[in-house]
């Protein structure tokens, strides 16, 4: 296992320990993870999975996996999801729901893409309906 930032011992990147849900990132050794944990967006806001910045000395080849419960939605009703890296949109998805609680093209369920070093990402789930639930999972390999 690769040591990240120097030093003599692993996970010296990032610091404490390993947290539950959440809007940051955590570093175990050479590999990342973050669970957003149930989320909702609708009319009221946007759900805010993710809004962390990454390590300076390291870059990740990260996996999102998303999942939704669209029992709550309208016909004509919209949802999805945007991220950004440093306020910059590298990914937008948006669907739309046929007739109530039904979504005949589902969100990809799941993206992968790079996280360069020292990057602010900030993922968001949304939707013009009453509410849906989200949840987003982010796991990944560091780099040094």
């Amino acid at each position: 296992m690769a040591l990240l930032g120097g030093g003599g011992s692993p996970n010296v990147v990032g610091a404490g320990a390993p947290a539950g849900t959440g809007t940051s990132i955590n570093y175990i050794g050479d590999h990342i993870y973050a669970n957003s944990g149930v989320g909702t967006a609708g009319t009221s806001g946007d759900f805010n999975a993710f809004d962390f910045t990454s390590a300076a000395n390291s870059y990740i080849i990260a996996t999102m996996y998303i999942t939704y419960d669209a029992d709550d939605l309208g016909s004509g009703e919209q949802f999805g999801y945007t991220v950004d890296l440093d306020s910059q949109r590298i990914a937008f998805t948006r669907r739309e729901a046929s007739a109530a609680d039904i979504v005949d093209n589902p969100l990809p369920s799941k993206i992968k893409f790079m996280i360069p070093p020292n990057s602010r990402i900030q993922v968001n789930g949304f939707s013009n309906g009453s509410g849906i639930n989200m949840s987003f999972m982010l796991t990944g390999r560091v780099y040094a």
